[in-house]
């Protein structure tokens, strides 16, 4: 069955939004990447991690017939629901490694497997191909390199918080977000006034 699922938080009510040309295989495919402490989505894998595979549900928001659909109907979706769950809110994808636990195990498979694949000429001649057409003025144009540099610099040093299901980078990250004060925030985790709020 191919379309656009949902996976919700029974405790939290948090939800992530993913498409899939298989929705049952690629749920199953989440949790044995949950179970394995290698989802690439670190605020599933932290949900997993404090309350276990019986908190997760999913449920299915639209069956699509039209496999060119799939994408843009997500994004309709990702844009009009607004997931706490999705690190990124694009339906093309995203950085979702950088700053997961297991980055290391993580990218070491991702390469091994790539370099298997890329060994084929065809797929290196469309990879040649699809990178004109993509970034016909050079890979390096137009992109905010900088800015992205930044964030990532910043998410490494800032201090990570779990606060109801949803992780943050920062104290100064989870305010932004949350509306609740970085004072209030540092102060309730220290003396443990909430259960769902911690540092990891």
């Amino acid at each position: 069955m191919m379309g656009i699922y949902k996976i919700i938080s029974t405790k939290f009510k948090n939800f992530y939004i993913g498409s899939s040309i298989n929705i049952k295989k690629r749920f199953n495919r989440h949790l044995q990447q949950l179970k394995n402490q290698n989802h690439s989505n670190l605020n599933l894998q932290l949900l997993y991690n404090e309350n276990g595979i019986d908190d997760l549900t999913v449920e299915i928001l639209e069956i699509i017939n039209d496999r060119n659909d799939l994408k843009k109907i997500e994004q309709w979706y990702l844009d009009n629901l607004n997931p706490t769950l999705n690190i990124n809110l694009n339906a093309s994808g995203g950085d979702m490694i950088s700053n997961h636990p297991n980055k290391s195990e993580i990218r070491k498979k991702q390469i091994e497997g790539t370099r298997k694949v890329a060994q084929s000429e065809s797929l290196r001649l469309k990879r040649s191909i699809n990178a004109k057409i993509l970034y016909p003025d050079g890979p390096m144009k137009n992109r905010s390199h900088k800015i992205e540099s930044k964030q990532k610099v910043k998410e490494k040093n800032g201090t990570k918080i779990l606060i109801d299901g949803i992780f943050y980078f920062s104290f100064r990250d989870a305010e932004a977000k949350t509306g609740i004060s970085r004072r209030k925030l540092s102060k309730s985790i220290k003396e443990g006034k909430n259960s769902n709020w911690k540092l990891l």
